[in-house]
This record gives C-alpha cells, structure tokens and sequence, in this order.
C-alpha cells in the first residue's frame, strides 16, 4: 500500500499521505451522485434503498392492537408443567385465522414437538395476526420460553417452528409488461388490466433473463463469466413484490419504485399476501444440542415470515436453532431488535426472494457463530440489512440464486461474508450489492470475484463504501471509497429515508433505544464450546477457548525458559514481557523484526498455532509466539483458568505471571488449570507458547461458569479531509479515538518537523463528551521553532466515559516545503474509567510531500499542451494502478482530468516557463481539438473552479490557435531538393487550394488542400507539402517557382471571403 501511494505521488502541489489511510467523514461520490451533484464518470448508481421495512419506512411497528386477545392457556397450553403443549398452540392459532388477534403467551415454558406430538410446524392463517409472549427474555425471568424437544418431520422442508401459510396467486390470464420500464419508476403498462382490478399485491416474475438482458443488470458481460456458471447461461429468475397504489387504465401504479428494469412480455401475478403478521417477545429454543455439522442439522429453526406484507419479529431471542427466522416472499416487512445464542447452527437470518424488507439489531451471540451470516438469497430485490453485530457473527451472505440491490448497512462481523452455494447458481449476487460502514474483524483481503470452482463469492458489481478492516489490501473486485475508515452519511438507509421523507421518523431513534433496552434485558446463553471433551456443564469444567482475535508477535530461533526475557532480547530492552502484560499490545508495533498481528486461533487440532500463522510464513522449529488480549470482567471473579499447549508455555494475567511450563509435549486441548482473579472491568493476558519440533498449539480459557467478553483493539486514526494541500496552503488533520471501550481520558504530545509544517491551531474534538458528560480539555503549548506541541489532553469528569469511535481533536497546518516527514504522537496515554492504560495505536504517521508536477504528465518539467494530449489520447479508458493521465485518481481518464491539468498551463519547475505555444508544442493539435475539449467540459460542468479555470484556460488556447487574418508563410526549407513544406494560416475554416507555378507563369501542380478548419498550419504534420514533382509525376528542374494560395468560404464560414497570396521559392539541385 505504501508502494502504491508513492507511485502516486508526481504533484506540483503538497501531497500528503497518512499511513494508516484514512478520511475525516469522507462524502463518497456514490452518495453526491445519490442526490444529483456531479461525479465522476464510473460511479456507480443507488437504489433508493429507504423504501425497505414496514410500510416502506414511513411508520415504526405499533405496540398497541385494538385486537382480539386469544390467550394460549384457555386452549390447552399450560407452561411450566411438563406436559406437551403443541396442541393446544395449534388450537390457538386456529381460533386466531379469523384475523385482528393476538394469540397469547403468558410467562413460563412451554414444551413442544414432544415424542407423541405431529411435529409439523405451527401454521399462522389469515391476516392480522400477532403472536405475542411476555419477553424474550425467557421463563424463570418473566418472560415466555417455547422449547421444542425433537426437530420437526421432514426436516429437509420444514425448518422453522412457526411458518405464514401459503397464499394464492393468479397465475390464470396473468397480463404481461407492455413496454420498457426503468429501474426508479413507480408504475409500468400491461397489455391487459382486468385481473389487477380490486388486487392489492403483485408479483412481477420473469424466469429466462440471459444473453443481453444480462448486461441490463450487471456490469461484468455474460462472457467473462465461465461456463461453470450453468445457472446464468440457461436463465435466471426475476422476481419483484410491490404493493399497488392505483389503477389507471392499463398503467399500474405502485407504492415503491421498481428495482428491475422491466422489459415487455415480464409477467405480472396477483398474490394475496398475508398482512399485518407480527411475532415478538419471544424466546424460541430450538433444542439443538449438538456440534453444528453443516447440512447434517435440520428441522430446528424459529419463525418463517412466508407470502407476507408489512409484517414483523420484533424483540426474539432464538436459542441453539439451526435457523432463527426467514423473510420468504414477502414485500416491505421487518425483522427488528432480535438475538441468536446458544449452540451455533446454519442461518442467522434469511431474506429469500423478497422484496424492500429489512432486517435490523439484529445481534449473534451463539458459542461459535452461525455458519452463515445475514443472508439474502434467491431473488431477492432492494432488501436491506442494517446494525448487525455480535460476539460471534459472521460476515453477510448472499447464496446464490441472483439477489439484486442489496444493501448491507453498518454490519459489524469476525470476517468479510459467508458466502457459499452451489457453482450452478454463481454469481451470488448481480448488482447493487452494497457495503456501507461495515467493519471486518479480519487481516485478509476481500475479494469479490473469487476463483470460478464454486463455493466462493461472486458478485457481479459490489461497492464497498466506508469498509474497515483489520488488515488486507484494498478490495478488489470492486467499486471502493472510504477503505479503512467510516463516511459520511453513516448510515445511508438513515440518510435516504431522510432524504424521501424530509424528516428522519421517529421510530429510527425509537428503535434503537429499544433495541439497547432489549440487548440489557437478555441474559445470554453461551452455548458450548466445541471441543473433543465438551459435553458436561460442569460450572468446574474448562469453557470456551478464547480464539480472539489475539495480537501474535514472532521471537525465531529462541527457546522459553524460565530466565529469559525474550521480548526484551529481541526487542534490544525497548518492550519487555512485564510492559506488555502489564499496559498490552499495540497492533502494527515492532519486536525485532516481526510486527504484532491481530489473528484469530482455532479452538481445536494439535496443530493450530501452525495453522494460524501458515500464511505469515511463522512457522517452523525453535521459536516463540507470544499471544496479547484483552477480556472484560462484568465483576470480579476467582475463577480457573485452564490451559493447554505444544510445547513450552508461560501465562500473565493483570501483569503477573500466574503460570510457566517449561516442557515437551503435544496437545489437542486443555492440559490443566489453575486459580486465578479476575477484576471487574479490563483485565490483560499476556501468553507465550515455544515449539522445539514438531506440532504447535495453544489453547486457553476459563472455567465455564466465568463470565467475560474479549475488548477490540483500540486504535489512532489519522483522518484528513483534504488530499491535495498546495504549498502555503493550511490543511486540517483530525486524530480519532478507534474501537474504544470505556475512554476517560487521552494525553500526548505531538512532533513534528519544523522544516515542513507548521502548527497554526488546535481544536477540541466531540468523543469524549458524546454521552453528554463534562470534560476538560487542554489544548495545548505549541513550539513552531521546536516541531512540538506538548500537554494535550482530555479528561472526563462525571462519570460518562465513552465506547466507540470519535474525534479528539483537530490540528491545523501550514504546508512548508516538500520532502519524506513523520508526525509522532508521544507520552501518549488511553485511560479507561478505572484509570487503568489502554493500549492503543499507531502513534506515526508517515506524511510524503513531494515537489514534482502531477499536471506534468510526460515528466519534462512543464505543464504544456503536449500533456493535454496526452490524457486526451486516453479518453474513456480505464485507469491502470500508476497511470498518470488519470489525475484525479477516479479510476478513469475523462475531461475532468485533461481540466485539471488545463487549469496549470504553462506552470514548471524552476525559472519561468516558455511559450505554451512553441512550434515543438502543437504539432500535434489544432483547433477542432481544443473545440471538442471545450465542449466535452462544458457538458460535464459542474460549477465547481476546476471546471470553470479549467474551460477559461481551453478558451484562451483555442483563441491563440486560432489566427486574426489569413496568411502565406515562407516555405522551409528554401532553397531545397527535392522536398519542401509550404505553411500558413487561416483565421477561418476554407476550401484551400495551393498552385506552383514556373517562372514563365505556367502551372506546374495543383494541391488542392481541401476543406481545411481555421488554425494555423506550421509544423511538418499540418503545413502543405511539395515534393518537387509536376502533375505527371516527374522532377522539376533547378530553379525559382511561385506558389500561390486561395481560398473560398464554406458552410462553416460564410464570411470568410476569398484570400490569394503568391510567394517565391528555389530549387537547388
């Protein structure tokens, strides 16, 4: 990366790059182009994605019903007894299909699918039903428990407990499209009515898009895509559900606009969906008891919202199921504020050929993490998937079958997605995939078009906006904005919303607040871990190893004793064990000549130190690994901590080294425990594993009744908003607090060099009183002379501390001269609400400002015309990773780049610069060029001043070419033999002839030049030629000749009038 921005860096202003990259809130092009700014050409369009939840966004779920109360126990279904109450909940929902109920779960437990029990799942008919318990929190606790004790017939089909019923659709005279109806559009034609009239739901269908109809819909062409992919090649289905607003004549009007560009002969079906279903405050247990096993598991799940419409689950915690829920075919319902936990199983979530549904707090907390993560599959349009998190959840998943325009908004999750599925059925996505805000706890680089053995991910066009890794590459695959760090707006199904509405509704913030109200009101289940020994729950026996992510740093060519301090040793003295155990790790920071890794470790295998550090290139014999992280402690502890490794191994807990090894041997899993406290709050451990020979591996965790979390890595962002600073200029550069928990206080110093930057002010930053408590904030002693500013800091007052990400503070430079600089944080220190350190990072950033011209594309010191047509010569093509014609850094080279460089006309390097003009300069370019450089700009004019220099400058260099009268000039070179090049100059477009003559008056050869624009006509490659021959081909003799030029006025000029001009010339033989 670092590389790459070098390579970059050729400006004739200040460039300055911060390592790591980042942006302070940057407002990437995909959302200007959103809201009508201009953008540059390749930035991909968005849906309107705030149609997507209950009642297309516009209104939050009701709480209260004005509805028939049916209560399960007045049907047979008694908790808390034992005995089955399947029938009696079947009983229930039956009452209930007359629609405008609630059926009813008093507190306590119910047990269902019991060996005599149908185990069928509940069936939900009619409209306007609610199944309601008393929370999720479960029985014992107030709340309602549903457990079921064997999976459910059939399990293949029947997944989930509770399912919609299956709805009608007519199929028969089913009108078709008539017409072509774009994407955005909230009504289209069909060639016959009849059947929609007094229809409330639709469903448009096509089943055969391939060929060119695939291109509507993806910016990668059906030959790119290998023939593995039968699915595409024989046809993809399309499938949209829209509610009708209105009728008018044989136009359909809708609710929400069309994602699909509908084309004639698409099929249009009436559907009668389920309305106004509703599933909340229950706690589903899905039984399942076992290690996951993938598609090995079924018949376990919790709720299918099937054929339904402005429905819901809201507050639903789904405990150790195979799925949790699924929106089937389905239009504008929501599945919002609901947990997983306990035994991980298949899906955490399910959008299945439905259409602008969401999907919100939605939170993963099984032991190991569902398999898949929220997933959008099978034709699925316009849905979104907004604030999912965990501890455990994975990355999104879209499994094939062609979902289109899917926006994943702010997903936190261990890894970038979860995507599988067959190879018939790649891609897994068209386009619209979108990424916005999304953080991946994982160092791997994303890539969106995976290798083409199936089981991978593809997606055709995906844009990841505002994507935050632990590490990796930039993306590829991929439109990319605002990598490593969050944008503005933060949420983009928040800002369009509104955008559409003009006002964000209420229940936005209702919801969240809510959704933090359920999450404390939820005592989790943790499952069990997955290990060889793991069946009892034994409070005494060892839980869940913890697989991280850690921070890893190697130490080769050492062995663990009990002596050595092999951190100080390879580190010279700068680190020592006691430091790190004591005030943690920092990613990124140096031991010797390995860098502290944030890796995540199995929890099973003899060999998972090796499997981990595989792709590091770590592995071998004779060498330490010493492991860092940091565990939450909601109270203090004394607990067991149980541990296991291959070979030598020494533990710190809080600083104190609780345990030390020093042996050979193998091992799978814990080896032994031993007491140890855990305090309330953050709580540090410090691992060291040695491999003599053989396997390595490492396992460690607490007994299984201690209750901890593991903490993110804190970290420094370096945010400026400005890419391109021109020397004098100030520029703006905002440090962030990153993935803090419990911030109450920040102090360091700032360095810098003095030779390049200058500190012009300090601004206090937002973070640490945005839980609106009192700070104090110091702001400073700045020393210009000295490159410090030394004594910031902030500290909070009342008790408010803060988690998360913020600004700290702003710091405003001058830009000085050019060269390779470092701006270095010192004395710096994070403090958590307890006082104690927090370890957080990096504390550099690299600046390069560099002096060169990026305005000077072929690198001769001078911005001229000959770089004018140098990016004009690659109008319209894609940018290579160093090509210098695309100036903005756009990815393509268009007219904004050739304005750019316009705008810098005639600046150097050194003294002043010649004429923009001289005869080397324009061989090459004539007026009609510049004319349609003027007019390619004024067409993509966006007001902005590089637009307006920019085309200022293009008019004055076409008026320069362009002389004020028509002339003759003196041919060159004379005298000559044989050749000689006649120049001139034409102040208007002309029919132009030249004629040579002899001396005694005869013609000798006609040229006759043709229509010819206004220009001047110099150099070899535009003046006229004569090779010394008469019209039959043969050499003239020695001697003087005259040649005369006319012309004659075109359509193009009428006014030009006619000009004749005769000049002398000598061949000298």
């Amino acid at each position: 990366m670092v590389q790459k921005m070098k390579n970059w860096i050729t400006t004739a202003s200040l460039f300055l790059f911060l390592m790591p990259l980042a942006s302070a809130q940057l407002t990437p092009n995909i959302w200007k182009k959103f809201i009508g700014e201009s953008v540059p050409a390749g930035t991909p369009d968005l849906i309107d994605f705030s149609y997507a939840g209950y009642r297309n966004g516009t209104e939050g779920i009701p709480e209260d019903f004005a509805y028939t109360e049916l209560n399960v126990t007045d049907y047979g279904a008694t908790p808390d007894d034992g005995v089955s109450d399947t029938a009696g909940i079947r009983d229930a929902l039956d009452a209930a299909s007359s629609g405008q109920s609630i059926v009813y779960f008093p507190p306590g437990h119910y047990d269902v699918m019991l060996d005599d029990d149908v185990k069928d799942p509940f069936i939900v008919r009619g409209h306007h039903v609610i199944i309601r318990g008393s929370g999720a929190q479960g029985a014992g606790r107030g709340g309602t428990t549903i457990k079921m004790h064997n999976q459910l017939t059939d399990p293949n089909r029947n997944q989930l407990l509770f399912v919609v019923q299956e709805v009608d659709f007519g199929w028969d005279g089913s009108p078709r499209v008539s017409g072509s109806f774009p994407s955005g559009i909230k009504y289209f034609d069909v060639n016959n009515i009849t059947p929609l009239i007094g229809r409330k739901y639709i469903a448009i269908r096509d089943f055969r898009l391939l060929g060119e109809h695939f291109d509507k819909y993806s910016s990668r062409p059906l030959e790119n895509i290998s023939n593995f992919y039968t699915r595409i090649h024989e046809g993809v289905n399309i499938r949209e559900y829209h509610e009708i607003d209105r009728i008018e004549g044989n136009r359909v009007y809708l609710k929400a606009p069309l994602v699909t560009h509908l084309k004639e002969g698409m099929r249009v079906v009436w559907t009668d969906l389920s309305e106004g279903i509703g599933f909340e405050d229950l706690h589903i247990d899905g039984g399942h008891d076992q290690v996951y096993i993938h598609l090995q598991y079924y018949g376990r799940g919790g709720i299918g919202l099937y054929n339904t419409a402005h429905s819901w689950i809201r507050r639903c915690r789904f405990s150790n199921v195979i799925s949790s829920f699924k929106v089937t075919n389905s239009y504008s319902s929501s599945a919002i504020s609901n947990i997983v936990d306990g035994r991980f199983g298949h899906n955490l979530s399910d959008f299945v050929g439905s259409t602008y549904c969401l999907i919100a707090f939605l939170e993963d907390h099984s032991d190991r993490g569902m398999f898949h993560g929220a997933n959008v599959s099978h034709y699925s349009a316009g849905n979104v998937v907004w604030h999912v998190g965990g501890s455990s959840a994975l990355g999104p998943d879209v499994h094939g079958a062609q979902p289109r325009h899917t926006l994943f908004d702010n997903y936190r999750s261990v890894n970038h997605h979860t995507s599988s599925g067959g190879g018939d059925a790649m891609p897994n996505h068209l386009d619209g995939y979108v990424r916005w805000n999304n953080t991946a706890n994982s160092s791997e680089t994303f890539d969106l078009w995976g290798r083409s053995d199936g089981w991978r991910l593809l997606v055709t066009q995906g844009s990841l906006i505002g994507y935050k890794a632990l590490g990796g590459s930039i993306p590829r695959n991929a439109y990319v904005e605002g990598f490593g760090t969050r944008v503005s707006p933060d949420s983009l199904y928040e800002a369009q919303l509104q955008r559409r509405l003009r006002i964000l509704p209420a229940w936005v913030d209702a919801y969240k607040e809510m959704h933090q109200q359920f999450v404390q009101s939820i005592t989790i289940d943790p499952g069990q871990a997955e290990t060889t020994d793991a069946t009892s729950a034994d409070p005494d026996s060892g839980g869940p190893k913890i697989e991280g992510p850690w921070l890893w740093v190697l130490v080769p060519n050492e062995h663990l004793d009990r002596n050595t301090d092999l951190l100080a040793k390879a580190s010279g003295g700068t680190i020592t064990e006691q430091h790190i155990a004591t005030n943690g790790a920092v990613p990124g920071d140096t031991v010797g000549n390995y860098a502290w890794a944030p890796l995540k470790i199995s929890a099973s295998g003899n060999n998972n130190i090796a499997a981990m550090t595989e792709s590091l290139g770590w592995n071998g014999n004779d060498r330490v690994i010493y492991g860092f992280i940091t565990l939450n402690s909601p109270q203090e502890q004394n607990t067991r901590m149980f541990v296991g490794s291959d070979d030598a191994v020494k533990v710190w807990l809080n600083g104190e080294l609780v345990r030390e090894e020093i042996t050979r041997r193998s091992a799978s899993d814990y080896k032994g425990s031993f007491p140890v406290p855990l305090k309330q709050g953050r709580n540090t451990l410090l691992v060291a594993v040695g491999n003599a020979t053989g396997g390595w591996s490492g396992f460690f965790g607490f007994q299984a009744d201690a209750e901890y979390t593991v903490l993110p890595f804190a970290g420094i962002g370096y945010a400026l908003p400005n890419a391109v600073i021109s020397a004098g200029d100030t520029f703006t550069l905002d440090i962030y607090a990153e993935d803090a928990t419990d911030l109450a206080e920040w102090q360091f110093d700032i360095a810098f060099d003095p030779a390049h930057l200058e500190t012009l002010e300090v601004r206090k930053g937002y973070f640490l009183a945005s839980e609106g408590g009192i700070t104090s904030f110091q702001r400073g002693t700045i020393d210009n002379p000295s490159g410090k500013i030394t004594g910031l800091s902030e500290s909070e007052l009342d008790g408010n501390a803060v988690s998360g990400t913020g600004l700290l503070l702003s710091v405003t430079f001058s830009a000085k001269a050019g060269g390779e600089t470092q701006l270095t944080l010192n004395n710096f220190q994070f403090s958590d609400s307890s006082g104690q350190a927090i370890p957080a990072g990096p504390h550099e950033v690299a600046l390069v400002v560099t002096d060169g011209l990026v305005w000077d594309i072929n690198g001769d010191g001078l911005v001229s015309i000959l770089d004018l047509i140098l990016i004009a010569q690659d109008f319209g093509k894609t940018a290579s990773l160093y090509s210098r014609t695309d100036v903005n850094r756009d990815g393509l080279i268009t007219i904004l780049d050739l304005i750019l460089v316009a705008q810098h006309l005639g600046q150097s390097i050194g003294a002043a610069s010649p004429s923009m003009l001289s005869m080397d300069n324009i061989g090459n370019l004539n007026p009609a060029m510049i004319q349609t450089w003027i007019e390619r700009a004024q067409i993509d004019d966006d007001g902005s001043i590089a637009f307006r220099e920019g085309i200022a400058y293009l008019q004055s260099l076409l008026a320069l070419l362009i002389p004020k009268e028509t002339a003759l000039l003196a041919n060159y070179p004379n005298p000559f033999n044989p050749e000689t090049w006649i120049p001139y100059q034409l102040s208007e477009p002309a029919e132009v002839t030249l004629r040579i003559y002899a001396v005694n008056g005869e013609l000798v050869r006609t040229l006759a030049l043709g229509h010819t624009p206004a220009g001047i006509y110099q150099s070899r490659s535009r003046a006229a030629y004569w090779d010394g021959k008469n019209e039959v081909g043969e050499s003239v003799a020695s001697g003087i000749y005259f040649y005369t030029l006319s012309t004659e006025s075109t359509r193009d000029s009428v006014t030009a009038g006619d000009f004749t001009a005769t000049r002398k010339m000598l061949i000298r033989k």
